[in-house]
């Protein structure tokens, strides 16, 4: 239940500083290299209502055994962590054994 408090803490936070800040959120968006244009307003909107949603909802319910929150979470949480990885460090791809040297 703590957790659920922490992170509902920083999604809502996330949200919020995102929301004051959302003329920018579309050209970052296109910084990283994963949409452009209109695509990145619509996915700078997502991201915040998807922020907002989550963080409030963890805030408001931290008993709740929801998936749909989770789901949220873990969606925001992958869109910011992996395609800001694929700009930053090249083509992006799933480790594989042979790239990590094991057999």
């Amino acid at each position: 239940m703590v957790l659920r408090i922490v992170l509902g803490t920083v999604y809502t936070a996330m949200g919020v500083a995102q929301l004051a800040s959302f003329g920018d959120m579309p050209r970052i968006l296109s910084a990283y290299g994963l949409v452009t244009d209109s695509a990145a307003t619509a996915l700078a909107v997502a991201l915040i209502a998807g922020e907002l949603v989550c963080g409030i909802w963890l805030l408001a319910r931290p008993r709740s055994k929801a998936l749909a929150p989770v789901w949220v979470y873990t969606a925001v949480s992958v869109v910011w962590t992996v395609w800001p990885c694929r700009r930053t460090c090249g083509a992006w791809r799933w480790p594989t054994a042979a790239a990590s040297g094991s057999t």
